[in-house]
């Protein structure tokens, strides 16, 4: 099956993460395909599959983090906070010539950002309450240092500079660790776009 499947930071999470696609029909098939894995498996163990930006009731002192070596590693710079962002976000990466057309393209798209988060809104629960937020999910991360728009920078040789000096700071040890609005993806040469909540249907998601 193209695309992967895998945990995400709690093992109440999976992520769905297609291949490159060209098109939206190639990237439904991808998620198609991986959509009625993901299914059956959950049947086998008497599973059932959530979507949107949130889980309705769950209860985050309930959460448990992946064994998994960056993971753990988040959990001890950031405790509770981490078991809470079990929430649920549909990432766009959009391909970029350059790492000058990224930064460009990232700041075209950051000003659209509240138009992203209105138009994908599915999240009003958390933890069993109405929030009445129509989304809800980008307030867990607002406690974060490094959530909200990238600092400012005109082109990429100033990116690797602040990328520079936030990895002295022993704050980060990845890009992967930065969770801004929209971020760049040098390791795929994209911009990835990260406010959306994960809708509720995959017809929503490829449309």
């Amino acid at each position: 099956t193209a695309g992967e499947v895998k945990h995400d930071i709690t093992e109440s999470m999976l992520e769905l993460a297609t291949d490159v696609c060209r098109d939206i029909n190639q990237a439904a098939g991808q998620f198609s395909a991986m959509q009625k894995v993901v299914l059956q498996a959950a049947t086998d163990h008497h599973l059932e599959i959530c979507g949107g930006g949130t889980h309705p009731f769950q209860k985050w002192q309930r959460q448990e983090v992946c064994d998994n070596e960056r993971y753990q590693r988040t959990l001890e710079n950031f405790g509770y906070l981490i078991q809470q962002a079990t929430v649920f976000g549909q990432h766009v990466h959009v391909g970029c010539a350059s790492g000058d057309d990224a930064i460009y393209l990232l700041h075209g798209l950051s000003r659209f950002v509240p138009h992203f988060i209105a138009l994908s809104a599915a999240s009003p629960y958390m933890q069993g309450t109405d929030t009445r937020f129509a989304s809800s999910r980008p307030n867990i991360f607002s406690a974060f240092p490094d959530n909200g728009p990238m600092p400012w920078v005109s082109n990429w040789q100033q990116f690797e500079a602040l990328f520079r000096c936030l990895s002295y700071t022993t704050m980060i040890d990845s890009i992967k660790d930065l969770h801004w609005d929209i971020r760049p993806s040098p390791h795929f040469g994209t911009v990835e776009v990260r406010v959306m909540d994960t809708p509720l249907t995959l017809s929503h998601a490829v449309n």
